[in-house]
């Protein structure tokens, strides 16, 4: 049987530096069960979707497709998928991913078989395993839906995978893995200070054991961990095979388990692969003893989500997190020379001026160098999106959830306003945020080499031209030269 696998364009804004490590498993278990394996990574070639169909219609007898994203790629996949499904019309297409999220949704407006839900590895096996024997009867299949004489099936919930050593490491040799390596999260995108080339992404937990409302835990919120051995196994394999000398790890909290992420660390330290690593992590976990170790493994970066620098939006986000304790990780990473990456969010119900100026002073106060300002936006599956009111505010705003799911983004435009604000007292308060820290970031970038190297860089064109204008032609006229 053949299978394609599509890892589909996501953050077109942002040079691809994430490896899709899901579909990377699900590839080697397929090859591992026999099957003929084609894998096409649109993210890392940044193709069209006219270039994908047309590359992949080479591929004869194809029977299945997987292919799956977040739900803030909703419109691309409605493209693209609808694009397949002209090209292979006696293909199985079969969707995974967050965008599944909402089955009732996603059979009416996209043209596919089945949606796989949660964890994959388990589910898509069986599926192709049915699909391979010609088989009608999915209902034994758990974690899927489908339509059956028009009638949308669900079948039972995949229960999670607590053994994660029986999963194989992704087919790496399947994609355009270079790519990935080269683009360097470490050095391009989050420009941490360190010299390195070629970064790996690495995953040791799943789940997530907090209950952000504005959060949708698509791995669960049961925390699993993979034996240290075997984590350490896959970074020796790509320091080997792949030359990588960083990496990312894309644990939703890598220091969920204080007891663990210190082994862990140790264990980075021990075996000799202490290197540059950024990772997310959260403030209530962290302390000096963890930082140290944290800082011998080679760590140079820790998201921290802090979101708000208000108690009150804090208690309304349900993050279970003090002001305290968020300035104290702050300035425990500084003291280890590990940067602290801050997120935050407006745009919370009961936000008002007082409680962003909060947000402000906080991060002046701790003088918080790269902070991200996201607006809150509900995402399907989380406790924020199913509130009435909220639900309310969507229908009000798009008219339809198909509506809403494409204008999904990645929050740093605004989607919909569960403020009192109207739309765009919003966007100027946020404009707000950004004016007040501008001194301060300012201050703080004059005294790096490297924010003058990346200035000089970014604007080397019009400098010359200025140079010549202003320079050169004016010595020339005087000169004769």
């Amino acid at each position: 049987m053949n299978i394609l696998l599509i890892n589909p364009t996501v953050r077109k804004r942002i040079l691809p530096y994430n490896f899709p490590i899901g579909i990377g498993i699900i590839a080697s278990i397929m090859r591992e069960e026999g099957y003929m394996v084609h894998v096409y990574d649109q993210n890392a070639l940044r193709v069209s979707n006219a270039t994908l169909i047309n590359d992949v219609k080479k591929i004869k007898n194809l029977d299945v497709i997987g292919i799956g994203g977040l739900i803030t790629i909703y419109g691309h996949l409605k493209n693209l998928i609808q694009g397949l499904r002209e090209t292979f019309p006696g293909a199985k297409i079969v969707l995974g991913g967050g965008v599944t999220i909402e089955p009732s949704v996603i059979f009416k407006h996209l043209s596919i078989d089945f949606c796989v839900h949660g964890e994959g590895e388990h589910t898509f096996k069986e599926l192709c395993s049915a699909i391979s024997s010609n088989e009608t009867d999915f209902s034994k299949i758990l974690g899927i839906s489908y339509l059956k004489d028009n009638e949308l099936m669900a079948t039972g919930p995949r229960p999670i995978e607590t053994d994660l050593d029986i999963f194989p490491m992704p087919a790496y040799d399947l994609f355009p893995s270079e790519i990935y390596f080269n683009n360097n999260v470490i050095k391009n995108i989050q420009k941490l200070n360190c010299d390195t080339k070629r970064c790996a992404t690495v995953l040791w937990s799943r789940g997530c054991p907090n209950k952000c409302t504005f959060c949708w835990r698509m791995m669960g919120k049961t925390l699993r961990f993979r034996a240290i051995d075997s984590v350490m196994k896959e970074i020796g394999y790509l320091r080997e095979k792949y030359d990588v000398d960083s990496y990312l790890f894309v644990d939703e909290c890598i220091n969920a388990s204080r007891k663990l992420s210190i082994k862990f660390a140790q264990a980075i330290i021990r075996e000799g692969f202490s290197a540059p690593w950024y990772s997310h992590a959260r403030v209530t976990n962290f302390d000096q003893d963890l930082a140290k170790l944290y800082e011998l493994s080679g760590c140079k970066g820790l998201n921290f989500g802090i979101e708000s620098g208000s108690s009150k939006m804090l208690d309304e986000m349900n993050k279970k997190i003090t002001l305290k304790q968020a300035e104290r990780a702050v300035t425990i990473a500084e003291q280890f020379k590990i940067k602290p990456v801050c997120t935050f969010i407006i745009g919370m119900p009961g936000e008002t001026e007082a409680t962003v100026q909060e947000t402000v002073n906080f991060i002046k106060k701790n003088r918080i160098k790269h902070t991200p300002i996201f607006f809150v936006t509900p995402y399907p599956g989380c406790d924020l999106y199913k509130d009435s009111f909220v639900q309310a505010r969507i229908m009000k705003k798009f008219g339809s959830k198909d509506n809403y799911f494409i204008n999904l983004g990645d929050a740093r435009d605004l989607t919909v306003n569960l403020t009192n604000f109207t739309d765009s007292e919003l966007i100027q308060l946020r404009k707000k945020i950004d004016y007040q820290l501008m001194p301060m970031h300012f201050r703080q970038n004059l005294i790096e080499p490297k924010y003058w190297l990346s200035m000089v860089k970014k604007h080397s064109k019009k400098l010359i031209k200025i140079i010549k204008k202003r320079l050169i032609k004016p010595v020339r006229k005087a000169t004769g030269y």
